[in-house]
């Protein structure tokens, strides 16, 4: 009776896994892990942000705090606008490291700006635009968008600007623009 238990034991362990595996596949989808950023041509208001700087390891705590602080200001009303973070082109930079501007595009620049806060402006100009409809747990890396990025504006005869900004629309939409000029 012992390879009968072990058989049907087996059999529902195989039933649990593809059962999971569909779950998981289905939560995937509905979580957007299969989305392709929809990537145009578009022309940036100038933006104002409200936010700090960081420029250390991408996995820094430091830089996970920074996020967690704009994210609580900006829902608590103290910082009205958009979760926004801005990333810098650094050739020299070594791997791992990022040059960040961490905070709130603001909707209302005559906004009481918290303590520690600076206000930083990026001019109008010529982007392209990455729109991502996926949460941001299952969204295509940053390096990732940024590289497609990167390949459309030189399609488009665009020349690539030095940084990157990355809008934070809802848990399951991210705007990511990369300035660009003329070739």
């Amino acid at each position: 009776n012992a390879p009968q238990n072990k058989k049907h034991s087996m059999r529902t362990l195989g039933i649990i896994i593809i059962a999971l595996l569909l779950l998981g596949t289905v939560g995937l989808v509905f979580m957007g892990g299969f989305a392709k950023p929809e990537l145009s041509q578009t022309r940036l208001p100038v933006y104002v942000i409200a936010g700090k700087p960081f420029r250390g390891k991408a996995t820094s705590d430091t830089l996970l705090r920074l996020f967690d602080e704009s994210k609580q200001l900006h829902t608590e009303g103290k910082l009205p606008g958009t979760l926004t973070a801005v990333y810098y082109e650094r050739p020299d930079e070594k791997p791992g490291r990022v040059d960040v501007w961490v905070g709130v595009l603001l909707r209302d620049t005559a906004t009481r700006l918290p303590t520690g806060y600076l206000l930083r402006t990026f001019p109008s100009t010529d982007a392209v635009r990455a729109q991502i409809k996926a949460h941001y747990m299952v969204a295509p890396t940053p390096d990732k968008v940024k590289t497609q990025l990167q390949a459309f504006a030189a399609e488009q005869n665009l020349k690539p600007g030095n940084f990157v900004v990355e809008r934070y629309l809802g848990e399951q939409e991210i705007v990511m623009e990369m300035p660009v000029g003329s070739r």
